[in-house]
């Protein structure tokens, strides 16, 4: 409580929400998820309707069924479009920095290896990974390498959350391609 008798309450519900490292960190997780809920939709087609889900759907349009009454087929294909929508986000950033951004090379391989990459290691590991992949001589630095990270959690937060970022270069980048951004961003 506040000397004027005025409670005051920090929200942290806005930082917490976006939380970039957070949702990089979560990104594998969300992936096996998503694998699992795409196995599990395979299996109550083939189990439920004797085919696959390409065929199924087929076969639903040209009869023109309604499948609202189907709550577990609905609730199926929910989940799988669910998290391959949220991995599709993260993807399509990612592939956005890589191919767009000066350093987004480095960058791109960088959040790669540390977040993305089904092989999950140590620093030295990850390092090495992106040392190897860019065709460096030599592996790169522990401060390089989080410098790398650094800017690319910058930048995926600026892209994903639309924060204000104080890196100047990043700024300038964004100012100059901000039709670009807004172009390239599909709305679900």
């Amino acid at each position: 409580m506040g000397k004027n008798g005025i409670v005051i309450v920090k929200d942290d519900s806005s930082e917490s929400y976006h939380d970039t490292r957070l949702l990089m960190q979560l990104y594998r997780a969300t992936a096996f998820r998503a694998k699992h809920y795409e196995i599990v939709a395979r299996r109550y087609f083939e189990n439920e309707y004797n085919c696959n889900i390409t065929e199924f759907l087929d076969s639903v349009k040209q009869a023109g069924l309604n499948l609202n009454d189907d709550i577990q087929l609905i609730g199926c294909v929910d989940d799988v479009k669910y998290y391959q929508d949220k991995l599709a986000i993260i993807e399509t950033n990612l592939k956005y920095i890589r191919d767009e951004y000066p350093d987004g090379e480095r960058i791109y391989w960088t959040l790669y290896h540390t977040y993305v990459s089904r092989q999950k290691g140590g620093n030295a590991k990850i390092r090495a990974d992106i040392s190897k992949v860019l065709d460096l001589s030599s592996v790169i630095s522990e401060r390089t390498y989080r410098r790398w990270e650094r800017k690319g959690m910058d930048i995926l937060d600026y892209l994903l959350w639309g924060t204000s970022v104080y890196n100047e270069e990043l700024t300038e980048f964004l100012k100059n391609h901000a039709q670009e951004l807004i172009d390239s961003v599909t709305l679900y």
